[in-house]
């Protein structure tokens, strides 16, 4: 049998893309080794970048960020709904291994790079419906980002937005700490784990793409592993062999974020020491996994405290002028991240996070997968060259734009980082949403990137 699409990846993106297909009648298969794994990431979004009717978890129109002084965004965050997002049609065949088609799509997640996004969260029993995007308050290169995600509950995530590497999760687990959220877990006092695409079959899995199958963070960001493209020249992938046992929470994908991002939820080792598992890397190279949630609590010690107050809140309450308050969730584990900013495109046909979508200045990309699945989609049903629709030569030249400007962030020190942002939470709005939306919008990420220079005074220098 030769199937009109072959999708190798079952994350988001994957599955966005295997969906489209469907719709227009394209006789589709998906290779996801473990379909019926639940996501457990957080993948968030502006409102504005995805296509009608794309399902939502929470939505949130008080958008909140504060670098020198506090900035409301006038845009609506969302966070999607895994559970619907993670449906497939009937009539898509679900593999295990791939099969004969005319177009066959890598969607097994990002590849290693070198600049890095790491990130520590936890969950808070709230009904607060504010997000703050970013919170630069306080001393330190982190900042903190809240986030309602259904059920009662806030993510509250200490986040380092890019280093060359990353900033262990030990460490952002700690600052978190410091701040009065967070609560010990099983991998207190255990080793990272890393995966470096040389465990289990083919290569590791992803780092905030969409990788294999499965359930892998992201807001940016998410982790599995799983096989990679060694062998079948794509094959999605089951978790691999770790230093501490086979992982049982990773091999699933998930696509970065060029819209949102998301971040994986830490699962529980099923084995190996201290209950630890692996999340992985990505393909050839991989990128470096944390491992798992083991036995101990997760859950955030806040009270009623804010999570913006200067140096958070404790079991007393923060300072904070806008608090999240609510109680920790003991036992729910903890939200890590760790996906390369730089992931270079793979080779021949790829989707998500594999073709390169990750937004280097926000790691962002699953928006971009699902604004893109049914133009693909339709490429494919017309018997068109998908690449000339995934990456058009305006979108090369605004991916470039955005890598200069990683490079620029990456020589920023503390305070210089939090002088940046007070300039571009102060831009226009319309440039600010260039920058981190326009994906082929060449003159207005130009624009955002000129007036940005222009009042960077004694930064400039080092944002050239």
């Amino acid at each position: 049998m030769t199937y009109d699409v072959m999708v190798i990846g079952g994350g988001p993106a994957g599955r966005a893309l295997a969906r489209a297909c469907a719709e227009l009648g394209l006789h589709t298969a998906i290779v996801d080794r473990h379909p019926h794994r639940p996501w457990t990431a957080t993948y968030g979004a502006w409102a504005d970048e995805l296509p009608f009717g794309t399902p939502v978890k929470t939505t949130s129109t008080a958008v909140m960020a504060y670098a020198r002084e506090e900035h409301r965004i006038d845009r609506t965050y969302v966070v999607l709904d895994n559970a619907k997002l993670h449906e497939l049609p009937d009539t898509v065949d679900v593999l295990q291994r791939p099969e004969a088609a005319r177009y066959t799509f890598n969607a097994t997640g990002a590849r290693k790079g070198r600049a890095e996004q790491t990130a520590v969260g936890t969950f808070i029993s709230s009904t607060s419906t504010e997000v703050t995007l970013m919170d630069w308050r306080g001393d330190g290169d982190t900042f903190l980002y809240t986030v309602p995600v259904g059920d009662g509950r806030v993510l509250v995530e200490e986040t380092c937005l890019a280093r060359r590497p990353g900033m262990p999760l030990g460490e952002l687990r700690q600052r978190l700490r410091a701040r009065g959220w967070g609560g010990r877990t099983g991998v207190e006092g255990a080793e990272e784990v890393r995966a470096h695409g040389d465990t289990g079959e083919g290569s590791a899995g992803e780092g905030l793409g969409e990788t294999g199958d499965g359930p892998a963070g992201e807001r940016l960001g998410g982790e599995r592993a799983g096989g990679g493209l060694r062998e079948w020249g794509a094959a999605a992938g089951s978790g691999g062999e770790g230093p501490r046992g086979r992982d049982e929470t990773g091999a699933g994908g998930v696509d970065g974020l060029g819209g949102a991002e998301v971040r994986g939820t830490g699962g529980r080792g099923r084995s190996g020491a201290g209950d630890v598992g692996v999340r992985g890397g990505t393909g050839p190279g991989a990128a470096e996994g944390e491992g798992g949630t083991g036995a101990g609590e997760a859950g955030g010690r806040a009270g009623a405290g804010g999570v913006r107050g200067r140096g958070a809140a404790g079991m007393g309450g923060g300072t904070g002028t806008r608090d999240v308050g609510g109680q920790g969730l003991e036992g729910v584990g903890e939200e890590r991240v760790r996906f390369p900013l730089d992931s270079p495109r793979v080779g021949g046909l790829a989707f998500g996070a594999s073709a390169g979508f990750i937004h280097p200045a926000t790691g962002y990309s699953v928006a971009t997968a699902l604004q893109l699945a049914p133009r693909v989609a339709e490429a494919c049903k017309g018997g068109r060259d998908p690449l000339k629709v995934i990456w058009p030569a305006k979108a090369r030249v605004v991916h470039a734009m955005r890598r200069k400007g990683l490079e620029a962030l990456l020589r920023l020190d503390a305070e210089e980082t939090k002088d940046f942002f007070e300039l571009f939470f102060r831009l226009d709005a319309e440039l600010q949403v260039a920058y981190l939306s326009g994906r082929e919008d060449v003159v207005g990420t130009a624009r955002a990137m000129g007036v940005l220079f222009k009042g960077a005074g004694r930064l400039r220098w080092k944002l050239v």
